[in-house]
């Protein structure tokens, strides 16, 4: 495991990658206020990748081209990705990618809040469906029912998109769900509530049920 704390890695990053770069198979730079991927495209071995605990808002230039054919572990935990899509967008480029996870994040709701868990539960069979070679998501691996709602669900469900940058507080995961782009939120009062707190992608809501 490669890891470098965040003074060491931020005054000597270029330094670093072309020192191990080539042969470095497991690199864990979190809490590193990381907000690119500058530099990672020297990383060519890699396995996995922890970034957790960084500041990234999105996954523009990510080194896609030189992790295709090795990364199997990716872990974006406490970041400020807004976009699911954006994180799919990435993912669906990692043939190998089997690890993913996202959590506390604002484009993630909070699996944890009792509120969110429906949310969550949508959330977690759209990726599958997006991602069905994925054998483990967030905190826990991907089940047999994962996969079964995956496919009964998943092209029903879509991921609203965010209408203004979210606010620093996003950090912590919360999001509203959506249906056809308008909250669905139990009531004005919680949706205005939730708006207030932060501008985040909506977990995507069971657009049609047709099954």
């Amino acid at each position: 495991m490669c890891r470098w704390r965040a003074g060491i890695w931020r005054r000597s990053r270029r330094r670093v990658a072309d020192r191990v770069g080539a042969t470095c198979t497991s690199l864990d730079l979190s809490d590193n206020r990381i907000s690119s991927f500058d530099n990672l495209d020297r990383f060519t071995s890699l396995q996995s990748l922890v970034l957790d605990k960084n500041v990234l808002t999105s996954m523009a230039g990510f080194p896609v081209d030189e992790l295709a054919d090795t990364l199997e572990t990716l872990t974006l935990n406490a970041n400020q990705l807004v976009d699911v899509e954006d994180v799919l967008a990435v993912a669906e480029k990692l043939p190998r990618l089997k690890y993913l996870s996202v959590l506390r994040n604002p484009c993630a709701p909070h699996f944890l809040d009792p509120e969110k868990f429906e949310d969550y539960q949508l959330f977690r069979y759209y990726l599958v469906y997006r991602l069905p070679r994925l054998q483990f998501l967030d905190s826990s691996g991907v089940s047999a029912e994962d996969r079964r709602m995956a496919q009964q669900k998943g092209r029903y469900l879509r991921v609203a998109r965010p209408t203004r940058p979210a606010a620093a507080s996003a950090a912590s995961g919360s999001g509203a769900a959506s249906a056809s782009g308008a909250p669905a939120s139990p009531s004005a009062a919680a949706a205005a509530t939730a708006a207030a707190q932060a501008s985040s992608i909506a977990p995507p809501r069971q657009a049609e049920d047709r099954s």
